[in-house]
């Protein structure tokens, strides 16, 4: 496994909100890590379907049509994600996973994300969730991944609920708008709903059963999950 210190930084600020500022970015971040490729030779598709993230696809594609094509995929993080995502926890672990084969290989840091490889594939849809095959197959990743025992050095701890109650902390229960408020109020207060006190019942059912502490992936919506028909 590479040592953090060891993937090239790049002081580079790639913007998150102008598409073209962000293209230009990419592509200063693109000459210091792959100084061999020609500008008019690359291109990018940026992908909308995250969430906490920006997504850029660049591709180089090689004049005499030969060489195969090379795909870096730019994460730009979300403006105040850094608020209950842990970035250097999260890239810590990225290298860890990538070392076993579970994830990418990471080949930069610029100034608020990554550049990583891209991996062949398409993400699920609805449908591909009554097949079958896709379903076995993303059991299997996921069966590997929850096998792999976190890199700490020491006893492993679970991180579950302090991630929740960052969320949490960073939750308001008051609202500018007025109707939001009152749906919100009529909902919870009313109800009188505590989600820490939910959190809490929880927590004291999931430790006694004193389960084994693992890696999971804790946002596994479709659009998370890669199927490659060729593998």
């Amino acid at each position: 496994m590479p040592d953090a210190n060891d993937i090239f930084t790049v002081n580079i600020k790639v913007p998150l909100t102008d598409d073209e500022a962000t293209k230009e970015g990419a592509l200063l971040v693109l000459k210091e890590i792959k100084p061999t490729w020609k500008r008019e030779l690359i291109s990018f598709k940026a992908f909308t379907v995250g969430i906490t993230n920006k997504i850029l696809c660049a591709t180089y594609s090689p004049a005499n049509g030969t060489t195969h094509k090379e795909q870096l995929l730019f994460r730009i993080y979300g403006n105040n994600t850094d608020k209950i995502i842990d970035r250097n926890k999260e890239f810590n672990n990225w290298l860890y996973l990538a070392s076993h084969g579970c994830a990418a290989q990471i080949y930069a840091r610029f100034s608020g994300g990554i550049v990583s490889g891209f991996l062949p594939g398409n993400t699920l849809t609805v449908d591909n969730l009554r097949d079958d095959t896709i379903v076995t197959n993303t059991c299997k990743s996921l069966s590997r991944l929850h096998k792999l025992k976190p890199n700490t050095g020491d006893e492993a701890k679970p991180t579950l609920f302090i991630k929740i109650k960052q969320f949490l902390a960073n939750f308001s229960a008051h609202y500018e708008n007025k109707q939001k408020q009152e749906r919100y109020d009529k909902f919870f207060k009313q109800r009188e709903i505590s989600f820490l006190h939910d959190l809490h019942c929880l927590r004291d059912i999931i430790q006694r059963r004193q389960s084994k502490v693992v890696f999971c992936h804790n946002d596994l919506l479709i659009h998370n999950i890669i199927h490659d028909n060729k593998t």
